[in-house]
C-alpha cells in the first residue's frame, strides 16, 4: 500500500535523526544573524519544520516561531513537544503573506525536495516577500559527495515495537536524482500491512544554487560546512570543488532590498 510520504515515516523520524545536533544547528543560524546585526532576532519563520526540532528550541529562546511543514503527520508530532511553535499544514512554496521575518529557516536538505528547477526561483522570491530587508534566508543542501558516499546502494533495517522498516537508497548521477524507498511492515493483529513510501530528492550542484540566488537579486553572505560546534566558509574559495568535497552545506543569504 503506497502512502504519501513522511506519513509513516514521521512516527520514526525523531529516532531516526537523533545523530542530529540540533543545539548546534540553531546556534550556527543566531550566531550568523547576530554577526550581521549585532542583536538578536525576533520572528522566525521555518518552512518544511518536520518534528519541530529545531522550531522547538528557537521558541525556548524567546523567539516568536511560525513553521510550516507539508505533512500532517510531521505536525501532528510537533505539536506534542515543549515549547510549541505556530504550527501550519503548508507546502515550502506557498508565499507565507507575511513580510516581516528576521529569518527563515529551510533544513535537513529540504531545498532537495523541489524536483523541479523552475521552482527555485519560486521558492527564492517568496522568500524575498517574505523578509524584512537585511533579513537572513539560511538553508542547506545535500551534495553530490553525501549522496554517493552514504546513499548510493544504501540498505538499512530497523526494528522495534512499532513494526520493521527498510530503507533503500539509490542515487543517479546522470540525473542527479537520489531515490529513496522506505518499506514499513506494521503489525495489525497477528499479521504485519506492508506500507511504503518513496522520495525523490533532486540534487543541486553549488554553482547552480549561488546562480539562483544571484538571479533572485539576494545576498549571499557565505556557504558553511558545519562540524560541531563549528563552521568553515568555503565560499568562494572552494566552492567550485565543495560538491566532491563536503556532504552538506549551508548557504547564508541576505534579503538586501532596503
Amino acid at each position: 500500500m503506497e502512502k504519501q510520504a513522511y506519513s509513516l515515516f514521521a512516527r520514526y523520524y525523531d529516532e531516526y535523526m537523533a545523530h542530529v545536533d540540533y543545539d548546534s544547528w540553531v546556534n550556527f543560524v543566531l550566531q550568523r544573524y547576530r554577526r550581521s546585526h549585532k542583536h538578536n532576532p525576533e520572528r522566525v519563520l521555518e518552512l518544511a519544520c518536520g518534528t519541530g526540532n529545531i522550531a522547538s528550541r528557537l521558541v525556548q529562546r524567546g523567539l516568536v516561531v511560525d513553521a510550516t511543514d507539508i505533512s500532517a503527520a510531521m505536525l501532528q508530532i510537533a505539536r506534542t513537544k515543549p515549547f510549541a511553535a505556530n504550527y501550519h499544514q503548508a507546502d515550502m512554496l506557498e508565499p507565507s503573506g507575511i513580510s516581516e521575518y528576521d529569518i527563515i529557516l529551510l533544513l535537513f536538505d529540504s531545498l532537495n525536495y523541489l524536483k523541479h528547477p523552475e521552482d527555485i526561483p519560486k521558492l527564492l522570491t517568496n522568500v524575498s516577500n517574505s523578509l524584512k530587508p537585511g533579513g537572513m534566508f539560511i538553508f542547506d543542501i545535500s551534495t553530490i559527495r553525501n549522496c554517493q558516499e552514504n546513499f548510493d546502494g544504501f540498505v538499512n533495517i530497523e526494528d522495534n515495537e512499532q513494526g520493521y522498516v527498510i530503507h533503500e537508497s539509490e542515487f543517479d548521477r546522470e540525473k542527479l536524482l537520489q531515490s529513496n524507498h522506505i518499506t514499513f511492515f506494521i503489525p495489525e493483529g497477528n499479521l504485519y500491512q506492508r506500507y511504503d513510501e518513496h522520495h525523490i530528492q533532486k540534487i543541486y550542484t553549488v554553482a547552480n544554487i549561488i546562480e539562483y540566488i544571484k538571479e533572485a537579486g539576494l545576498k549571499l553572505l557565505g556557504v558553511y560546512r558545519l562540524a560541531g560546534e563549528n563552521s568553515h566558509k568555503v565560499f568562494p574559495k572552494d566552492y567550485a570543488i565543495a560538491d566532491d568535497v563536503y556532504e552538506r552545506l549551508f548557504f547564508v543569504v541576505e534579503n538586501d532590498n532596503a
